[in-house]
Formats: structure tokens, sequence, C-alpha cells
């Protein structure tokens, strides 16, 4: 009920706007404070309210203090006789047929239902008059050093569970959002687009709200996490003189998940993997490194056709030649696609370029890694399905490439990226904006948690977690036609004064190799 009543209040007011021979200004009054939220229309002839439509309640005030109510049912019931009564009290002539367009109005009405709360700019109450302190702090808005309050009545805040993402102006139809981004509403394509846009950045913002609720509700994983990096810190200096021993052998790459990591004592385990899929185990140990096959011959025979079979063999024995040399033979004679596992083959693909020190497309970016072994960084989430955020504990889904962009220091910034092996309408860039945000406001709450300074060095940060966070939700997709380009440079807030920014890396390849970018950073 209390969104149909906020459609027909707005309804009501777009009309008498549009229909008005008389101009009309549209602002919103608080008498009594919070009792009475009302939007108001004015007379700019005489500068007088003569109609105030109750949010709160189910009445519209009119100039001569008579009440018309409820309202609602008095719109349906008679829409004639409610504006002849309106248009009476304030001495003003409605026409039968809009006098002028309100394209801002046209699209507010088109996203009240969006849940979405709409407020002027300008308070005013029967206890203080001033600009809202969330239009004050609006970065792009144009006049928030104006004491002037008519300068600011055309203007109107949108938001989010009650964080602003965009200003309105109902006058000038000039919408602008955090990013600085505009929108003339005048011109129906842009207002079109416009509409589509507000409804992804509520759908986005909701889902920050969403994760950070869950994260709230299930705070075991905060010491569980600390747990991870205490010992993964203590392990650092043994995984990191094992790996020296021995070198990496394209095509093959070493990853370490936070189990292994952990448990590096004296043994340090490696997944073995090719194009992204594993296919062997490496134990490393201070006196020898074996490889492993056991768990994986089945998946590298159907997969690859591999069917060498290895038991704890040395890395440097004739039989761990023989292996490795397979798939690098494998790899040169044209098998550049993992159908069993695309996905996993396409965060091969971009973690090897980002790792590449030269003949680089995506410049000023690297991996985060524990030691220059790739590093799977998981999550008490899952958010496979965009539509929902589950909580997990420790089954929760991992970032699929966590990556630090920047030229060093206070100009790098960390990079949470959902890859897709595919870019289509069905699943489209936004989509995996949404699971990415999921992620990065699971990172944003372990870097202020009890743990986070420890998690920060182990990200390959120097010093303590900044005051202001800037996240960075990444979609990294193939680029062709349905390459999404219009959220570049939106910010969401995430919490305090921390944000996450929206990228995009749409990539083109040839022989298993990155070739070319579209990117937004």
């Amino acid at each position: 009920m209390q969104i149909e009543k906020k459609r027909v209040a707005w309804q009501i007011a777009y009309e008498i706007m549009v229909r008005s021979i008389e101009p009309l200004s549209l602002t919103q009054l608080h008498p009594c404070s919070g009792q009475y939220n009302g939007l108001t229309i004015i007379n700019k002839a005489n500068n007088e309210p003569f109609a105030m439509i109750n949010l709160n309640g189910d009445s519209i005030k009119l100039g001569d203090d008579s009440l018309l109510d409820p309202y609602v049912d008095m719109f349906k019931a008679d829409k004639v006789k409610l504006f002849r009564s309106i248009a009476r009290s304030g001495e003003i002539t409605l026409n039968d047929q809009p006098v002028r367009r309100a394209a801002a109005l046209e699209f507010l009405l088109e996203i009240i239902d969006l849940d979405i709360e709409i407020d002027s700019a300008w308070l005013d109450s029967s206890y203080e008059s001033r600009l809202r302190i969330d239009a004050n702090k609006f970065p792009t808005y144009p006049l928030n050093d104006k004491e002037d309050r008519l300068a600011h009545l055309p203007w109107w805040i949108l938001s989010c569970s009650n964080i602003p993402i965009a200003m309105c102006n109902i006058e000038s139809g000039e919408l602008i959002l955090q990013s600085t981004k505009k929108f003339n509403l005048n011109d129906i394509g842009e207002q079109h687009k416009a509409i589509s846009y507000i409804q992804n950045l509520i759908d986005w913002q909701k889902t920050i709200l969403q994760t950070k609720h869950e994260l709230d509700k299930h705070s075991e994983w905060r010491a569980r996490y600390e747990g991870y990096a205490d010992e993964i810190t203590g392990n650092i200096d043994i995984i990191k003189s094992i790996r020296r021993r021995f070198r990496e052998w394209e095509p093959l790459k070493f990853y370490i998940n936070v189990t292994n990591a952990k448990k590096a004592k004296s043994t340090v385990w490696l997944d073995i993997r090719f194009l992204g899929q594993k296919i062997g185990d490496l134990k490393c140990t201070a006196k020898e490194i074996k490889i492993s096959t056991d768990n994986c011959e089945s998946t590298n025979k159907r997969d690859f056709g591999c069917d060498i079979s290895l038991s704890s063999v040395d890395w440097d024995s004739t039989k761990a030649r023989e292996f490795r040399r397979y798939f690098r033979d494998l790899l040169r004679n044209g098998f550049t696609q993992n159908k069993g596992n695309e996905e996993h083959r396409i965060e091969s693909l971009i973690l090897s370029e980002l790792s590449r020190k030269n003949d680089k497309i995506l410049r000023n970016m690297a991996p985060v890694t524990i030691n220059n072994v790739r590093f799977p960084m998981p999550t008490p989430l899952k958010a496979s399905d965009h539509s929902t955020v589950t909580y997990a504990k420790q089954y929760g889904g991992g970032i699929d490439v966590f990556a630090r962009a920047g030229t060093g220091g206070v100009n790098t910034t960390l990079c949470i990226m959902e890859l897709k092996d595919e870019n289509k309408p069905s699943e489209p860039p936004k989509d995996a904006i949404k699971q990415a945000l999921v992620y990065t406001t699971f990172i944003r709450k372990l870097l202020l948690s009890q743990s986070g300074d420890k998690w920060w060095k182990l990200f390959g940060f120097n010093g303590a977690v900044p005051d202001k966070l800037v996240l960075n939700a990444v979609c990294v997709m193939p680029s062709n036609s349905n390459n999404d380009l219009t959220f570049k440079d939106q910010e969401l807030n995430i919490g305090d004064d921390d944000i996450a920014k929206l990228q995009y890396i749409y990539f083109t390849e040839k022989e298993n190799r990155v070739v070319d970018v579209i990117k937004s950073f």
C-alpha cells in the first residue's frame, strides 16, 4: 500500500504540474518535522503552497486548510472531481490535456516502483530549513555552496536504502550521478538510458547491502580468516625458500590454496594446472620435490588425452619431463580450448597476461600471489547465481582473478574480477558486475576486520589499510557486440567513505594469448 500511495501522490503532482496554465513549482515540506512529509505544489506567481500531499498519511491539505481524504481512493474513483477541488483551492486553471512537458517527472514516475527514495534537496520543516546533508555532500551537486533556497528547490535526491545515487533537477531535466555522468531527461533516448542505468544502480546497491547483511549476520568468518592470515604469514618464509628451488615450466602453472598455505610448515603442496585445470600435485620439502597425478588421471585422459601416470616421482625425473613435454606439445599443436572447464582456461589466460613482464597488454596490473605462486582468494559467500547472495562458511566461492592495478604506492588499488567465458545477452556484463560486487564487499569487510592489516600485507601492500578504500569491481569477458561500456567511471558506496569502482575488461585472444582489450582503466 505504501508504494501505491507514493505512486499515486507523484501521479497527482505530475498531472497538476503539466496541466496547469499557471507556472508551478514542486517541493517537499515537513511541518511538524517527520510527522507530515508532503509533496507540495507552489504557485510561482505568489510563491505560496496550495496543495500538500501527505506521503505518510492519506490526506491532501489544501490552501484553505481543508483536507481531501483518502486521496488514493478519490484518485481512483473520480479524478475529475479531485483535481477540480485542488484547482479551486489553489486558484489555478487545469487544462484537460498537458500544456507543458515535465520530462524529469515522467522519469520519476517510471522509477517510482524501484523501491527508491525521492527527497527534495532542500529540507523545509517547522524546526529548520537548510540544504540536506546528503545533497551538501553529493560530489557532483553544482549548487552545494549556495544559500538561496529557491536555487535548490528544483533539485531532488534519489537514494537506495539511504545511500544517495543521483540528483535530479525537475525543471531543467538534468540527472547527475555520483560519478559525474549526466543525462538530459528531455531527450527520450537519454531518458530511457537513464531509467535502465538507475535500475542497475539500485540492483547493484542492493547487492552490496545484502552482502553486508550476510557478513554481519554470520560473524564466524572473522576469526576464521584471522586464523588464515596468521598461519599463512607464519609460513611465508618456507613457501618462499622452497619456491626458489625449482622453475615453472610453461605452459604448466603452480597454484597454492588457503588450505595448503596454512599447513606449509615444512612441506608445501602446490596444484599443477594446465589451461586452468588441475592435472597433478607437487609435494615440496627441503629435501625433495615430488609430482603425483593420483587424483587427476581420469580427467587428464578425458580432457587432454594424457594417460601418463605419476605417483610421487621426482620433478626432475625422466617420467616427469615426459609429462611436462606432453602438455607443452599439446599447446604447440594448437590445443587452446579446455571444453571441460572453459572458464578456468579464461582465468589462467588472464592471470598469464597479468603476470607478463614484457609485451604486456594489461599494463600496470599484476595478480595477487603468495611468493609468485597463484593464489585463489576464497570468500565465505556464493554468488554464482547473480540473483542471490548466499553465506556458505568455508564452502564459499573464490574470486576468479584477484589483482593489483596502478603505478605503485597510494596509486595502486585492488581489483576483484568476475570472469565469464561468454559475452551474451542472457548473461550480460551488468550481472557479472553484480557478482564482482559481492566479493568486493567481502574484501572491504575483511580489510576493516581485526586481521585487515595482515591481509593487506599478504595482498602485496606496505603499511596500514588506507582510511578510504577504493576497490575495483571488474567484469572480464570476451569482446563482441554485447560489450557494455555504460558503467565506466561509475562508483558505488560500500560503506562510510569506501567506494567500489565499476570496471570492465573485454578481451580478444589468439592462440591462447590476449592480443587486444577494451578496458575502463
